[in-house]
């Protein structure tokens, strides 16, 4: 325990021991801060103090406070990292089929030539599909996480949340791997 938490302790058992009506005058309070000074010197960093439980709950709501904050927080960049993934995968499936769509209304693509789009369209869809996946296995992690203590249990409910993290890397990859297919798909029709 630091001298802090020790010099709060002590203080805190002097203040609480005054009568209730004492006021102090700035002689006694500089005296009472010597009288503080010498304890804090005498007590041994060894030697455990006693802790008041009241601070000891206090202590403990608030570091409850902060970590169900921060758990929050991270469901809700978790959420907006899966819808992201959704959009953008869904959105690049949409537009491709707009654009070749489009591209065979105006007659400058021929349907024989839409296999060259096939593999950029199945990256977004599997885009989309792993973003889902993602959804899924968080919903299974936050469900069986309070569930159980043992040691399988333990292992199953972190393998929920690799599998997450994986599908979520998937689905930037397939986005990634489908732009770049679209790309080549492009210059194809170009040439």
């Amino acid at each position: 325990m630091n001298n802090s938490i020790k010099l709060l302790i002590l203080m805190r058992k002097e203040v609480e021991g005054l009568e209730p009506n004492h006021q102090l005058a700035k002689s006694d309070l500089i005296k009472w801060l010597d009288y503080i000074e010498q304890k804090i010197s005498v007590i041994d960093d060894d030697q455990p103090t006693p802790i008041d439980p009241d601070i000891q709950l206090a202590t403990y709501a608030e570091e409850s406070a902060n970590s169900r904050e921060e758990f929050r927080s991270v469901v809700l960049q978790g959420q907006g990292v899966i819808k992201i993934t959704s959009l953008i995968n869904g959105g690049a499936a949409v537009a491709m089929l707009a654009f070749i769509g489009t591209l065979i209304k105006e007659g400058k693509i021929y349907p024989e030539l839409l296999h060259i789009f096939s593999g950029s369209i199945l990256l977004f869809v599997f885009g989309v599909l792993a973003s889902a996946l993602t959804a899924g296995t968080t919903y299974l992690f936050q469900a069986c996480q309070n569930q159980g203590s043992s040691k399988l249990h333990k292992i199953v409910v972190r393998s929920f949340h690799v599998f997450g993290i994986c599908f979520i890397i998937i689905s930037y990859l397939c986005f990634l791997f489908g732009s770049m297919e679209a790309i080549e798909a492009f210059r194809a029709i170009r040439n």
